[in-house]
């Protein structure tokens, strides 16, 4: 049987309605529109708006900046008038490359990396942290080995399959003359600088002699300088690198990086952009802003110029050149959505780094300092590290001085280990010390951290806890939409008017686990979801607790609008699940398009908090402060207006079960229309409920569910259908899903033939066979034995069962038909004859209209009558045809010697011969003889009646020769005397 495993989060096919269907049936419901939330109500509120703060988040891609790598590449090569050969040689290099064969780099691929940081003392922004600087680099790392977890983003159904480019970084951990580095891969210059323009100043921070930092050897190290090229603008020039070719690199003076110490910097994938380009990658439009020139590579589809130059970047579908599908993925493009390098880029990069580069994966730069390790490390999870038994914590290596070997001490807990950066399973309760030892070849060092892991009883079974803020019996739901002035609704996105202008963007409350759990799923009411621009979308995250506000996220996940099923309870399971002790928080952000989205999720009616009905605690927060999702501030939703009071009308499911695996066996693949497969889950583990769903593939409609152990689905029509199994048991789960191909039933046109003239000639044709899977049509008369030609002959009058089928599918069509008997042609001859020879005979046959007559395969005649005159015994046939059937019989004659010499002769009968003393002659009637020697002359002679004996006892031996005669004939005959 073949399989197809996947998550449920992961099914990007499933709309709303098919994971509705799964949250309900657990729950007891049933997916009916008439199942509505009917207690939830759109109540009107005015609310004023508190003051405005700021929090600056990270951006990704370019942004609207740009990149002059290009431009200054191309004014490089124009100086030493060899631009033309430039273009040349990366054309050729380019074209070269074969298409989604990436060439992997043998042998070493790590390039050594030095950042210089050149900055203004009066600007202490320009020296860069250290923070941020790995940061920057680790995104690097990550992207050029197909690391980043963003690479799933790419659209596949386009054919944009992103590549591992292979190539790795270190940090540089001395300078050029052996000082060991202070920080590791990074040297700090100061300048007295302002800013260096990147038109006219575009190398001026690579050298100590203009104020800059000194290049270091560009064959051991990559040089990334970090500094102001922007002069503190928000936008311009984020960065640029001159390109090599496969023939030639740039001046040893200039050749590496520059980047901008804010828009190079708190942007990701500015620094792999412009590492594509020391590796020789132009931009996917080629630099000429027009669809008549690329970069050279096949696989990176022609564009009229960078993607954030035109509306709906990063949008499901852009085309700037005839209808050439946009690749905003590639990390040498613009967008703020770059996650991929294609198949020919990573082999040119790698036609780089195996060539006219190739001294950099020689480089001794990232080799250990003098002195030994200073051992450090981090892990995973926030300390303190609580986890249940059989939970696993991912510890990585902070030593400096560049170990070249590590040993892990897990104080008994789980096994120790000697890799660098090891996951280490915790399968006993308890409390561990973790130590880290760290050796080169100068000593080692080690780093312990007492009572690091507490290890602590997972709950048994496969059953769910639920938390929650809300008391379903006594209170209702509500989702307040906003009057004039303002607009939105909560807990949703709202606009405020009033004294302190403001939009909500998040909600949040709080949680609080008893013990170590991990939160599998949430369950909450949307009742409203409007996906006006096709990309709306909500981020669903579980934060830890700072201080009474959401803190760092733990996990986050994503829910389209597209994927809400508006009315109705929604369940929602985290693609990795966040575990939490104590008080941990839930939140959700609304990622709306334009036009403009609206999501509305629900919460406890405020009149059950504020004291109309009843009093309660407030537990909600919400985001706001400014205009976007990426400045403001959390505060409690009494802010907005000290008569909302309230809790998110939410379920959140906790367990430490085992995981559910969807598991189930299968019948068959194959079917044809109205044929049943049985499937049968009980093979799945960990499951304590079923859901079935057969529907077309891809999915857009469900044709049937079942909500048992196993079920047999009917397939009513032909085409492609799938068979889904959700397996859910604690909190959680486990999708698979199995391709069934569903034929039309073989048909065709079944035609028989009848015998004829008596005879087994039937025939059965099939002709113009239809449906089936297509994989080659087989037939049958017996339902055992199958031929592939479509002809059966040689029948027997009969009614016959025929089959028709196709190889690969369960199922064939059946015709009955009737093959009907004949009656044979009834010829006549006559009787053989005996005839003396030279004699003749004559034979007529009857019964037809023609004839043909033989003697053996010689034709002798084509009448009725023949007359034949044999020299001996025959035999003739004569094929008799009435103009429809044939007959062949047959006669013979038989030809005697009669009264001839020769017969006479045959009668005389002399014996002995040879003979010693007597010989006997017989002869019917009268004869006379006479006896001769040899040479002729008289011995004796006699006559006598039908028999006479003659005496020879006195005779010579020797030859004699005996005539006999009568009245008919006279013959000599030898007689030897012995």
């Amino acid at each position: 049987m073949k399989k197809v495993y996947l998550l449920l989060l992961g099914l990007a096919f499933i709309s709303g309605a098919v994971a509705q269907t799964v949250s309900n049936k657990q729950n007891g419901e049933n997916l009916n529109p008439a199942n509505k939330i009917k207690q939830g109500t759109i109540k009107q509120l005015v609310v004023p708006a508190p003051a405005n703060s700021i929090l600056v988040e990270k951006d990704k891609g370019f942004g609207g900046h740009n990149c002059k790598s290009h431009e200054l590449t191309q004014k490089y090569y124009e100086s030493i008038g060899q631009w033309d050969q430039f273009n040349q040689d990366y054309q050729e290099a380019a074209q070269k490359i074969k298409p989604n064969q990436p060439t992997k780099i043998t042998g070493p691929n790590t390039i050594s990396i030095i950042f210089h940081v050149v900055h203004n003392p009066n600007n202490p922004a320009e020296n860069v942290s250290y923070a941020n600087i790995m940061s920057v680099y680790n995104d690097l790392v990550q992207d050029f080995q197909l690391l980043n977890s963003d690479a799933s983003q790419a659209r596949t159904a386009f054919g944009f399959i992103p590549a591992d480019a292979n190539i790795n970084f270190c940090l540089a951990t001395k300078t050029p003359t052996g000082t060991p580095l202070a920080e590791l891969g990074v040297i700090r210059v100061s300048t007295t600088e302002d800013f260096y323009n990147p038109d006219t100043e575009e190398n001026k921070m690579k050298a100590s002699a203009t104020g800059g930092s000194q290049i270091w050897n560009r064959n051991n190290y990559l040089n990334v300088w970090i500094c102001d090229i922007t002069n503190g603008a928000s936008s311009g020039t984020a960065g640029y690198a001159y390109r090599p070719t496969t023939t030639m690199l740039p001046s040893s003076s200039i050749d590496g990086i520059v980047i901008d110490y804010n828009l190079g910097v708190n942007n990701d994938n500015i620094l792999t952009h412009e590492v594509g380009h020391y590796m020789g990658l132009d931009h996917t439009w080629g630099g000429s802003g027009t669809c008549s020139n690329d970069d050279g590579f096949g696989d990176t589809p022609n564009t009229a110029g960078p993607s954030f130059n035109y509306s709906g970047s990063c949008s499901g579908n852009q085309t700037t050149c005839s209808s050439t599908q946009t690749q905003y993925e590639n990390y040498m493009d613009y967008s703020n959505c770059t996650v991929m390098f294609t198949s020919n880029q990573a082999s040119f990069m790698a036609s780089i780094l195996n060539g006219i580069r190739s001294s950099l994966t020689l480089s001794p730069g990232c080799d250990p300092v003098n002195a030994a390790p200073v051992a450090q490390f981090t892990a995973d999870i926030s300390s303190p590290i609580i986890i249940p038994v059989g939970a696993a914590v991912n510890f990585t290596d902070l030593s400096t001085n560049v170990p070249t070997s590590w040993t892990w001490n897990f104080g008994g807990g789980s096994t120790n280990q000697t890799v660098q950066n090891p996951s280490a399973v915790f399968n006993t309760v308890g409390t561990y010390t973790v130590t880290l030892t760290a050796t080169n070849a100068f000593g080692n060092d080690s780093e312990v951290k007492t009572g690091y892991v507490q290890v602590v009883a997972a709950a048994a079974g496969t059953a769910c806890d639920t938390l929650r803020n809300y008391n379903p019996i006594t209170e209702d739901l509500a989702y307040y939409g906003w009057q004039t002035p303002g607009y939105g609704g909560i807990p949703g996105t709202g606009a405020f008017q009033g004294t302190n202008a403001s939009k909500t963007f998040f909600y949040a409350d709080k949680y609080t686990a008893p013990a170590s759990t991990k939160v599998r799923r949430l369950r909450f009411p949307i009742l409203v979801a409007a996906d006006q621009s096709g990309t709306g979308l909500m981020k669903i995250r579980v934060c830890n607790d700072a201080s009474g506000l959401p803190g760092t996220a733990i996990t986050t996940d994503t829910l389209l609008i597209a994927d809400m099923n508006e009315g109705f309870y929604n369940e929602f399971d985290f693609t990795n699940p966040a575990t939490v002790t104590g008080n941990f928080w839930v939140t959700f952000e609304f990622v709306y398009g334009t036009p403009l989205d609206t999501i509305g999720l629900s919460m406890v009616d405020i009149d059950y908090r504020n004291g109309t009905i009843a009093t309660g605690a407030n537990t909600v927060f919400t985001y706001y402060g400014g205009t976007t999702n990426a400045n403001g501030v959390w505060h409690p939703v009494s802010d907005l207006n000290v008569a909302i009071k309230s809790s998110l009308w939410l379920d959140v499911l906790t367990s430490n079960g085992p995981d559910p695996v969807a598991d189930f066996t299968v019948s068959g693949t194959t079917v044809c229309t109205g044929g049943q497969i049985t499937v049968n889950g009980s093979t799945s583990t960990n499951t304590t409920n079923y859901y079935w769903y057969m529907t077309d593939n891809p999915f857009t409609t469900i044709f049937d569910d079942d909500y048992t152990a196993g079920t047999t689905f009917t397939f009513p029509s032909a085409g492609s259908r799938a068979v889904y199994l959700f397996a859910d048991g604690s909190c959680k789960t486990d999708g698979i899903f199995l391709p069934i191909t569903v034929s039309a039933v073989p048909n065709a046109t079944c035609t028989p033939t009848n015998t004829s003239c008596g005879e087994n000639n039937g025939a059965i044709n099939f002709t113009s066979p239809t449906g089936g899977d297509g994989s080659g049509y087989l037939y049958s008369i017996t339902g055992t034995t199958w031929q592939a030609s479509p002809n059966f002959t040689g029948l027997a009058a009969g009614t016959y069962t025929c089959y028709i089928k196709t190889a690969g599918d369960n199922c064939d069509r059946t015709f009955t038909r009737t093959i009907n008997a004949s009656t044979a042609l009834t010829a006549g001859v006559s009787a053989s004859q005996t005839i003396c020879e030279g004699q003749s005979a004559t034979f007529t046959a009857s019964g037809g209209t023609t004839f043909e007559w033989f003697d053996g395969s010689t034709q002798i005649g084509t009448t009725a009558t023949i007359n034949v005159t044999p020299t001996a015994s025959s035999q003739y046939s004569c094929i008799v045809s009435d103009g429809t059937c044939e007959a062949t019989v047959q006669t013979n004659v038989t030809v005697n010697l009669c009264n001839s010499i020769e017969e006479l002769i045959q009668q005389v009968k002399l014996y002995p011969n040879p003979a010693s003393t007597e010989f006997t002659i017989q002869l019917p009637g009268d004869f006379a003889y006479e006896l001769l020697d040899a040479r002729g002359r008289f011995v004796h002679e006699g006559s006598s009646v039908d028999q006479a004996t003659v005496k020879i006892t006195t005779y010579d031996a020797g030859i004699y020769f005996l005539n006999i005669k009568n009245s008919e004939f006279q013959h000599s005959f030898r007689l030897v005397k012995q």
